[in-house]
């Protein structure tokens, strides 16, 4: 449920960048645009907008953060419901392929990288959003476990239905730079990443993008 608007809301602030960063990346042409995990829909109605053609996926259909959220807004694209980790069973190949946050909370998001970058067209982009990386992990493995705990004691299932970590470490960075994705640090959180250098405990905010060649 983010807002729509509203620049002084620090997670539209930082969406607003996340905007930014694949408007500026879009070739000249009508972009084909995969959204992976697009939630409520936020980043395909901006796109759509722009006069991108966009596929949608996410594993949820609601009409809040899911699928079913196209109908809050003017704008409508293509949907589709599947489990984001099997993006081979669309045998397309699209301009630019947005992994849209939370690859952290998926079973084997190293795997899914080098499968969404064979969904990438000649000369096309894959960017990653949202990526967070610890120095130190102690304290957030810990959160994740408390949220787990009370995931399954509510809901009865584990941590959005996937067993996973639920946080990326440094090496799982220099893991995706193996992958030749370039790793760099979001602009929007200059002042959180400068914290995060002097206490290893907190993230390091960034993005990572990857061209296919021509």
């Amino acid at each position: 449920g983010l807002p729509h608007s509203a620049s002084d809301h620090h997670e539209w602030r930082a969406r607003c960048g996340d905007l930014a960063l694949v408007s500026d990346l879009l070739p000249n042409k009508p972009a084909r645009v995969l959204d992976v995990g697009s939630s409520n829909g936020w980043l395909s109605n901006r796109l759509t907008a722009l006069g991108c053609e966009v596929t949608a996926i996410d594993l949820f259909g609601d009409d809040c953060d899911g699928l079913g959220a196209m109908a809050r807004y003017r704008h409508s694209w293509r949907g589709i419901r599947m489990e984001v980790e099997k993006p081979d069973l669309i045998d397309e190949q699209f301009d630019v392929v947005v992994m849209n946050h939370g690859l952290h909370f998926l079973r084997e998001p190293i795997a899914l990288l080098a499968a969404l970058k064979r969904r990438v067209g000649a000369n096309g982009v894959l960017i990653a959003l949202g990526l967070r990386f610890f120095r130190s992990t102690k304290v957030r493995a810990a959160a994740v476990a408390e949220q787990r705990r009370k995931t399954v004691e509510l809901a009865g299932c584990d941590l959005l239905n996937l067993p996973s970590w639920g946080l990326f470490d440094m090496r799982d960075q220099d893991t995706m730079r193996s992958l030749g994705l370039i790793v760099r640090g979001d602009p929007c959180h200059r002042l959180a990443n400068l914290r995060a250098r002097v206490q290893p405990s907190r993230a390091l905010h960034k993005h990572g993008i990857w061209r296919a060649p021509c």
